[in-house]
């Protein structure tokens, strides 16, 4: 991806925030991998909608070691016998893939805490 072809804007200095530059949504992908969203006007992208089975499913290179845990309903964290975290301390799985997993659904948690919050406090 070549810098020079991406318009870009300035920071506003009253809101912290950038101005809008572009107007419509594009994919750009990087050379040695991966790819990032311009999504005009979308300030948050979230994945609550999916279950955490879903994302760890996403992981695609934790595939192979998925049901070899030693217990059914391991959590893939500080779980005894579980492979993921074996595949990671051997070198199998990237340690900073491991922890990007457990950031997203910590932050799955925390949204589900705000909404519960909110709704109950609703009921009032």
């Amino acid at each position: 991806m070549n810098e020079d072809q991406i318009l870009t804007n300035d920071v506003s200095d009253v809101s912290g925030l950038g101005q809008h530059t572009t107007t419509a949504a594009r994919l750009y992908h990087f050379p040695h991998g991966g790819d990032v969203i311009d999504s005009p006007g979308v300030r948050e992208f979230g994945l609550w909608h999916l279950e955490a089975e879903q994302i760890t499913n996403g992981f695609v290179e934790f595939h192979d070691y998925l049901g070899r845990c030693k217990y059914r309903d391991c959590k893939h964290d500080t779980d005894p016998g579980c492979a993921l975290r074996e595949a990671v301390e051997n070198g199998k799985i990237a340690e900073s893939r491991f922890e990007n997993y457990h950031r997203i659904l910590e932050s799955m948690a925390q949204v589900q805490v705000k909404t519960r919050k909110n709704f109950s406090s609703s009921d009032d």
